[in-house]
């Protein structure tokens, strides 16, 4: 499976921390050029990585051992190099402070 199929599964699921769920997409004219994921980090407890290859479990322990359990995880922020510069990390920052004071 490669990544990007990987991921687009996780994000169109309902129930893993990845899921649309847990996203905010920026957009301009219709095109996607930015994106957030932020979920509480206790969702990684639950997580079943039994099929996750061992190289990448591996790559991931220090990850979940270091986790701040009860506190939000912000899992992932991209802004298209286009569009970097112009407000859209900060705001969708501000989407993800929002989502953990909530």
């Amino acid at each position: 499976m490669k990544a990007a199929d990987f991921l687009a599964a996780g994000i169109a699921s309902e129930d893993l921390p990845i899921s649309y769920r847990n996203c905010c997409v920026a957009t301009a004219s219709e095109t996607i050029v930015g994106s957030a994921n932020v979920f509480p980090t206790d969702a990684l407890k639950n997580e079943d990585y039994a099929f996750v290859p061992s190289d990448r479990i591996d790559h991931i322990r220090s990850m979940l051992e270091l986790q701040d359990w009860g506190s939000m995880f912000l899992n992932s922020l991209a802004v298209s190099e286009a569009h970097r510069g112009s407000g859209i990390g900060i705001r969708l920052l501000g989407w993800a402070r929002t989502r953990a004071r909530e």
